[in-house]
C-alpha cells in the first residue's frame, strides 16, 4: 500500500509512531550509557578508593610501630617504654581491622596475591619486632644492631608491598574513569545521531503529509 493512499489519520499514526520508537530508543540508550558510566564511577568510589584508604591505614599503622620501636630503643625508663608499647598494640589492632575489611572486598587475582603477600610480611615482621622489644631489655646494643640490619629492611619491604597495592588501585581507578568516559561519549554520539534521524524523519513525514492534504481534499 502506497503512502499516498493512506488516510491522514493513518499517516499521522505511522509517522509519529516511528518518531516515538526512535525517541524510545534514544531514551533506552541514554539510560544504558548512564548505567555503564555510573557502574564505573561506583567502582572507583566504593571499591578502589576504599581499598586505598584501608591500605593507607595499614601503612600508617606500620609507620607508627616503626616509630615507637625507634623511640623504645632510645629510652632508659622502662615505665615509659611500656607506655610506648601500648601504642604498638593499638596500631596493630588498626592494621588487623583494615586487613579484615580488605579481605571481604572484591579482589581479583592480583588483589588476592597482594593480600597473601601482606599476610606473609605481617607474619615475618611482627615476630622480629617482638624479639626486639624483648632483647632491648637485656642487651640494648645487640637489639639495636638487629633492628638496623634486620627489622628496618624487613619493614621497608612490607611497606613497599602496600605501596605497590595502592598503585594498583590507582591504575584501576584510571581504567574505570576511562570506561566511564567512553560509555558516556558512545551514548552521547548515538543519541545525537538518533535524534537527528528522528528530526529528519519527523520533518520529512510532516512535509509529505502537508503536501498530500490538497490531494486528499480533491478526492472528496
Amino acid at each position: 500500500m502506497k503512502f499516498q493512499n493512506l488516510s491522514i489519520g493513518t499517516r499521522l499514526f505511522a509517522s509519529f509512531g516511528l518518531v516515538l520508537i526512535l525517541m524510545t530508543g534514544i531514551s533506552a540508550l541514554g539510560i544504558y550509557g548512564m548505567n555503564q558510566s555510573n557502574a564505573a564511577l561506583h567502582h572507583i568510589v566504593e571499591i578502589n578508593i576504599k581499598k586505598m584508604a584501608l591500605l593507607e591505614d595499614m601503612s600508617n599503622s606500620i609507620h607508627i610501630v616503626s616509630r615507637v620501636i625507634r623511640t623504645v630503643a632510645l629510652l632508659d625508663d622502662e615505665s615509659e617504654a611500656n607506655r610506648q608499647r601500648e601504642k604498638i598494640l593499638k596500631a596493630r589492632e588498626t592494621y588487623n581491622a583494615a586487613m579484615e575489611t580488605l579481605e571481604k572486598m572484591p579482589l581479583d587475582e592480583k588483589g588476592l596475591a597482594f593480600v597473601a603477600d601482606l599476610k606473609q610480611e605481617t607474619a615475618a615482621v611482627r615476630p622480629l619486632n617482638n624479639q626486639f622489644l624483648e632483647a632491648i631489655k637485656t642487651d640494648k646494643a645487640e637489639a639495636i644492631k638487629g633492628l638496623m640490619q634486620v627489622n628496618i629492611p624487613a619493614t621497608a619491604k612490607w611497606q613497599d608491598k602496600i605501596s605497590a597495592f595502592i598503585e594498583l588501585q590507582r591504575e584501576k581507578s584510571k581504567k574505570d574513569e576511562e570506561t566511564a568516559s567512553a560509555a558516556f561519549d558512545e551514548s552521547k554520539t548515538i543519541m545525537i545521531a538518533l535524534s537527528i534521524l528522528a528530526i529528519a524523519l519527523g520533518s520529512s513525514t510532516a512535509w509529505l503529509i502537508t503536501k498530500s492534504i490538497p490531494h486528499l481534499i480533491k478526492l472528496f
